[in-house]
């Protein structure tokens, strides 16, 4: 049995929020538009994450080994042939074949989870679903990260990214060191580590989505090292390989997540005031924001439904338990008029919510 449901009624982040406090474990896959993610959830926490592009059916982890030249595609085909014969896990098998340490493998799947949850945080539309399982975290392959943590210190990356746009505005741009003067030179030892590792990579070939994989670090540490750079005069803009812009992330707020819910309400109530005063046609209006209160109604319900499958591991017997459990007002299930809405519990373990007759 499963927790499913569209990223348009209920967002990602709210998602990761449930499942971070009620500490369970298992998969969540979310898809949109050709793509589908998997988070794996230990206990609340966030254990992994890889990103699937449907249509090209590439193992992502095996994808990013390539591109960071840890390994050739020869060998990766080595690798996969191996791992389809002993059913290990890809790690597993890299290990085994001497190909990665286990220090390269987890900063795969570090670099992955990152930006990987970096992307899908920005979707708008979608389907989810969260399977409960028994998850053991491989501590040798992958950080285990608290889900709080990592959601704000994303936020604020999608938060300060736009602002590196404004002098990097594409991935095809391709950069190379400028001479090292007396100035630049003594500053080189004043670089931080990721300054100093996209230094090392900017050789007047590479994009800055080359660099990206390369270097292991992301696109938002990447883009912030070549910035400080850039402002030191270490290296400068040579080429750009295509003609292909990047579209900077929608800017998001962390109130925005904290005031959720609130602001469609209090909209609702004052366009409801504002036109039972003006309204030529009262009874028109009111049956119109009725079917807007209904929609508000049938989203709470749909809401405290989630909490309680991650509470207590199933959907309830009917919508009183909702009530029973202080996660919804018994007036939250009457739509306006004394109608209730109908809920059916499936065979399956799902469940089918109808709104009131309008």
């Amino acid at each position: 049995m499963a927790l499913r449901g569209k990223i348009d009624d209920f967002g990602i982040v709210e998602i990761f929020q449930l499942i971070s406090q009620q500490q369970r474990s298992g998969v969540l896959t979310i898809q949109s538009s050709g793509k589908k993610v998997d988070v794996i959830f230990a206990n609340g926490m966030i254990s992994k994450a890889c990103h699937f592009d449907l249509s090209l059916k590439r193992d992502p982890f095996g994808d990013a080994v390539v591109k960071a030249r840890l390994v050739t595609e020869e060998e990766l085909q080595r690798a996969l042939a191996k791992h389809n014969e002993s059913l290990k896990n890809l790690e597993e098998v890299f290990l085994d074949m001497n190909l990665l340490s286990v220090g390269q493998i987890q900063k795969i799947n570090d670099y992955l989870l990152v930006e990987t949850l970096y992307d899908v945080l920005q979707w708008k539309s979608g389907d989810y679903e969260f399977s409960l399982k028994e998850i053991e975290h491989d501590k040798r392959f992958s950080t285990i990260n608290t889900t709080e943590h990592i959601i704000l210190d994303l936020l604020r990356m999608m938060d300060e990214e736009p602002a590196l746009y404004q002098k990097i505005p594409r991935f095809d741009i391709v950069f190379q060191k400028n001479p090292l003067d007396e100035k630049t030179l003594a500053g080189i030892d004043e670089l931080s580590i990721d300054e100093k590792t996209i230094y090392r990579l900017v050789d007047g070939i590479k994009t800055i989505q080359d660099i990206i994989c390369q270097s292991l670090l992301g696109r938002y540490n990447t883009l912030k090292a070549l910035h400080s750079l850039l402002e030191g005069n270490f290296i400068k803009k040579i080429a750009a390989k295509k003609a292909s812009s990047l579209k900077p992330p929608i800017k998001k707020y962390y109130w925005e997540y904290v005031s959720y819910g609130i602001f469609p309400i209090i909209i609702v109530l004052l366009l409801l005031g504002l036109r039972l005063l003006w309204s030529p046609s009262l009874s028109d209006d009111i049956a119109s924001y009725q079917k807007v209160i209904a929609k508000t109604q049938s989203q709470k319900i749909k809401n405290a439904l989630n909490v309680y499958f991650l509470k207590s591991g199933n959907y309830p017997a009917s919508l009183d338990d909702l009530v029973h459990a202080s996660l919804i007002k018994k007036d939250d299930l009457t739509y306006p008029g004394g109608v209730k809405y109908a809920y059916h519990l499936q065979p399956d373990g799902s469940y089918r919510l109808e709104n009131a007759p309008l």
